[in-house]
């Protein structure tokens, strides 16, 4: 689909009566008013697309797009327009729920089935509910106690284990390439653990929450710059100076 809008169709808006009009024939099978209304709704379809974290993700915007395009040909389809509501109100659930299932199908090397990942979703708000409460991350046992079962549903989440390791008789896992680099893991885990002390005698404590909370470090799970933004009450932009000062101060500190 053409994803680019002439700088005149980006600013002119359907009215109500338009809109009924075009998804009454569109529903008729007029493919010239189906493909208005998606011209015109490519904007929505475009902000929810990129509310979905692409980084380190098997899934490209390209193909989140497209399918939440797919959604919404899906919500004109289904739009009863005798309701009184606007399109883009109805069609915003269509178009979240096409994409969510395919970044879920297809977001990671190893597929998890999509009743986890729905079930993550929904813990993920109650320890984002739980952070705002308190004002600060909580800490693993206070998420346990609060959150039963989110510790062990988060490992099911983890990234993928390399082929290189194999188990021996024990509990340890075993690296066919553990005498060359585990001295190098321990040496970097502690290097890290160590600009993060420094760090954080150098910001506020709200600022090195946000930070940990807003890149997963420091034993925390890595959430989006809107989702930060709504566990402390700040603009996602207030959100974006404050990981870009800390990574700043951090470059200054390794340096």
């Amino acid at each position: 689909m053409n994803q680019t809008l002439t700088k005149d169709k980006k600013q002119v808006l359907l009215t109500k009566e338009e809109e009924k009009t075009l998804v009454t024939k569109a529903q008729a099978g007029s493919k010239k008013a189906l493909r208005i209304l998606v011209e015109h709704n490519q904007g929505l379809v475009h902000n929810i697309t990129h509310r979905f974290p692409l980084k380190n993700n098997q899934c490209t915007y390209d193909d989140l797009y497209q399918v939440g395009m797919m959604g919404f040909i899906h919500a004109v389809e289904m739009f009863e327009v005798d309701k009184g509501f606007r399109l883009s109100t109805y069609s915003y659930r269509w178009i979240h729920a096409f994409i969510r299932r395919y970044f879920q199908n297809n977001g990671r090397v190893v597929r998890i089935p999509a009743h986890l990942a729905d079930r993550k979703y929904q813990l993920d708000r109650k320890v984002q509910n739980l952070t705002h409460t308190l004002g600060r991350v909580p800490s693993p046992e206070e998420i346990e106690s609060l959150v039963p079962g989110y510790s062990s549903l988060v490992n099911t989440f983890s990234a993928p284990v390399s082929l290189n390791k194999e188990l021996d008789s024990g509990e340890e896992v075993m690296d066919l390439q553990k005498d060359s680099t585990e001295t190098e893991d321990v040496d970097t885990v502690l290097h890290v653990n160590s600009l993060l002390d420094l760090l954080k005698n150098r910001v506020s404590d709200r600022d090195y929450n946000i930070f940990i909370t807003r890149y997963g470090v420091d034993n925390q799970v890595e959430h989006t710059l809107n989702e930060v933004a709504e566990i402390y009450g700040v603009t996602r932009a207030r959100c974006h100076q404050i990981t870009t000062h800390c990574l700043k101060l951090i470059r200054e500190i390794a340096d």
